[in-house]
């Protein structure tokens, strides 16, 4: 009787958790976003410095899994920090309105470190980097010990948290570092500083964007609109974004990328700032836009390399 209420049990845990992962965490999008991530950012370290001469996908296996599993951690943590937020001003969500007990969460965050911590463990491979993700996370959880100081102040949670990124790129560039045989400080020369800010621009951007809203959609929630206005808060989000391309074109200049390269940097950024015009002109309908357009903006950006890399194999292989 206890084996089958137990069945029961989990069943009960499996559909709630599947509930939550569709509506704040779809799992088969975050995942494929890792994988971009990982593989296109290595593919940027390649280019630059001639590392690889062949993909590896061991390496891309690890790398993608850690960058996945922090995304997922990050998100089951935020989601008991924010719970009292939640049930003020979001209590639709699948925690606030019963379909998730946060019992679920905490065993799926339980559960997920465990993972985390495992298969580093195993691999061993870049295990410090990992390790110093995983402590990072845990000091944000906990609002590293000032709580008072940190709790719902977003400009003070932004400087405190978003860090997490730039970590996530470092420990990415110990790991291809050490799959490939040589020393990490080979790969921590300037170019390397200009890709890490290069990418984590894409993040920090999609964080600000994603919480700018129309006069009409703003509530209690601390936004940054509220704290800088519509026109700032999009020009914040935009000027990071151009930092990006920016980053993006000075590589492509200095590393010999193809013009398809920076074709491609140079058409997502329109793109962006076409969405941008017609936000502060209040033509969109809402300003959900902005965070997908920050998304799609992201996703074009990390695409171009491997992009490049395609261009560049069909090059060499191609005889005149």
């Amino acid at each position: 009787m206890s084996t089958y209420n137990a069945q029961i049990a989990m069943s009960g845990f499996a559909h709630r958790m599947h509930v939550y992962f569709c509506e704040m965490f779809p799992i088969p999008a975050r995942m494929l976003n890792a994988i971009l991530l990982f593989i296109s950012f290595s593919a940027m370290l390649t280019i630059i410095y001639g590392t690889a001469v062949e993909f590896d996908w061991r390496m891309a296996i690890l790398g993608s899994f850690n960058a996945f599993t922090i995304a997922l951690i990050l998100r089951l943590m935020d989601e008991l920090k924010d719970l009292d937020i939640d049930c003020r001003l979001f209590c639709g969500r699948p925690v606030p309105s019963g379909q998730v007990h946060a019992s679920d969460i905490k065993f799926s965050l339980i559960i997920t470190v465990v993972l985390f911590a495992l298969v580093n463990m195993i691999v061993q491979t870049a295990f410090w980097s990992a390790l110093g993700l995983l402590t990072y996370s845990f000091l944000m959880f906990r609002y590293f010990f000032l709580p008072n100081r940190l709790h719902e102040k977003l400009l003070v949670n932004l400087a405190t948290h978003n860090p997490i990124v730039a970590l996530l790129l470092l420990y990415f560039i110990h790991l291809h570092a050490s799959w490939q045989g040589l020393k990490t400080e080979t790969l921590f020369q300037f170019q390397s500083i200009v890709l890490v800010g290069m990418y984590w621009g894409l993040f920090l951007s999609w964080e600000i964007a994603r919480k700018i809203r129309y006069s009409r959609e703003e509530n209690e929630y601390v936004t940054y609109s509220r704290i800088f206005g519509r026109t700032g808060a999009t020009l914040i989000a935009g000027l990071v974004q151009s930092f990006s391309c920016l980053a993006g074109l000075w590589l492509s200049y200095h590393s010999g990328f193809s013009p398809v390269y920076v074709g491609v940097l140079l058409i997502g950024f329109v793109m962006l700032v076409i969405t941008y015009v017609r936000f502060l002109r209040s033509e969109l309908p809402s300003s959900r836009q902005l965070k997908t357009a920050a998304e799609r903006y992201a996703a074009i950006v990390m695409s171009a390399p491997l992009v490049e890399m395609l261009v560049k194999g069909i090059m060499e292989n191609v005889s005149f």
